[in-house]
């Protein structure tokens, strides 16, 4: 947590940039949320798992490209748009495509939460591959409207993770499907907030 608390630090007062800015929010994501996932081995008297850091590097991966477009969308990285919103969205399908891999990978999953995060995960990665298929030459707006979707598609992550759960119970889908309950929310304020 102390290093964690470094890296937010050192984004608030210089993580501007290209390249640095995106790298230290990715880590600060990663980071909490590999905490949190150790935080809950730990507390349920198992010994830590460093296979729960797949799912954290994934979700830090996510949050780099994510910057990365945010910067396109501000207007904050030079140059011409040209195919980079396309490629970087189709890195974040590829990202959610990686997560029901990362998820054989932990310690004891079900299968069928394994099989429903893969859907979720699957049905994400499409509705983004979907989005760089973009005929149009990219602009501003259209870089705008692929941030609000690539950002709504954190909360279908963050429901697919939690439904790799390192054991069984109601808790995983119940978990999901409250947090997927934020999706419509998150669609309606796109008309009051910008996504970013």
């Amino acid at each position: 947590m102390a290093a964690l608390a470094v890296a937010a630090g050192f984004y608030d007062l210089a993580g501007r940039g290209p390249w640095r800015g995106p790298l230290l929010l990715a880590l600060c994501r990663a980071g909490n949320l590999a905490a949190g996932l150790q935080l809950g081995v730990w507390l349920g008297g198992r010994d830590p798992a460093p296979a729960l850091l797949g799912p954290a590097l994934l979700y830090g991966l996510y949050v780099f490209g994510l910057s990365r477009l945010g910067r396109l969308e501000d207007g904050e990285d030079p140059g011409a748009l040209g195919d980079r919103p396309a490629r970087i969205l189709r890195a974040l399908a590829g990202v959610f495509f990686a997560l029901p891999l990362v998820g054989l990978l932990l310690p004891v999953t079900t299968v069928r939460g394994s099989a429903a995060a893969a859907i979720l995960a699957v049905l994400a990665a499409l509705g983004l591959l979907r989005a760089a298929a973009r005929r149009q030459p990219w602009d501003r707006r259209a870089v705008q409207g692929a941030m609000g979707s690539a950002l709504r598609r954190l909360l279908l992550f963050t429901a697919a993770l939690a439904l790799l759960p390192l054991d069984g119970g109601p808790a995983p889908p119940l978990t999901a499907l409250a947090i997927l309950a934020g999706y419509p929310l998150s669609h309606a304020l796109r008309r009051i907030f910008p996504p970013s």
